[in-house]
């Protein structure tokens, strides 16, 4: 929902809709990293209550509204501690993947589902055509935005996923890159990031993932 707040384009259903699956998305992507850091040795995440699935442990509010406005967001970062890791740079990258990883295998599942399950009760007669459209949206929405996440959380900017992965194996030299984005604070970070969002970078990207999604799920056997 790339600027529908501003544009008037969507619909009341439609804002909820994307509300409610990002609320329920971005608390999956958050309760990932905890999850992994734990299972890797670092209660931090379990000692703050971040392995929960209620959603007002892992919300933003600004990273909420901006997901309705530009297409984007984000929630609050899980504490990692990676004092605990036996192999930092291995564990911190796995940890790391998580989140984004969460998102690629629920927009998977929310495409299979719309294939496999919604289509064929469709082509059954068990479902009408209000019904599909109704799953059409809904699982559509689901798999974008998870895919959009998933994608954007990769970018190599900092407090960004991909920026922690980056740090953990780049030279040092090529570090300096990516602190020198963090010290331009919020306001350098958000500049950058509207820069590759209109660049296509993003949108690109996700296109090619839910289009190999789609040819995946085409050739599975049932």
């Amino acid at each position: 929902m790339v600027g529908g707040l501003l544009t008037g384009k969507f619909s009341l259903i439609d804002i909820i809709t994307t509300l409610v699956l990002f609320v329920f998305s971005i608390t999956i992507h958050e309760v990932a990293h905890g999850f992994v850091a734990y299972k890797l040795g670092d209660p931090t995440a379990k000692n703050y209550g971040r392995l929960t699935l209620n959603p007002r442990k892992h919300l933003d509010p600004l990273g909420t509204i901006l997901i309705l406005l530009v297409g984007f967001g984000w929630a609050k970062p899980v504490p990692i501690d990676s004092r605990y890791f036996e192999n930092p740079k291995r564990d911190k990258t796995l940890v790391s993947i998580a989140g984004p990883l969460s998102n690629l295998i629920l927009a998977f599942l929310a495409l299979l589902i719309f294939s496999k399950v919604c289509v064929n009760l469709y082509y059954s007669g068990t479902i009408g055509e209000n019904v599909i459209n109704a799953c059409s949206m809904f699982f559509g929405t689901m798999a974008s935005l998870n895919i959009t996440l998933a994608v954007f959380n990769l970018l190599p900017i900092p407090p960004l996923d991909g920026s922690k992965i980056f740090l953990a194996w780049a030279p040092y030299r090529f570090q300096n890159i990516v602190y020198s984005i963090e010290r331009f604070g919020f306001i350098g970070v958000y500049l950058v990031i509207i820069i590759i969002s209109r660049l296509g970078i993003i949108s690109g990207v996700s296109g090619v993932i839910w289009n190999l999604m789609n040819k995946l799920i085409d050739i599975l056997p049932f």
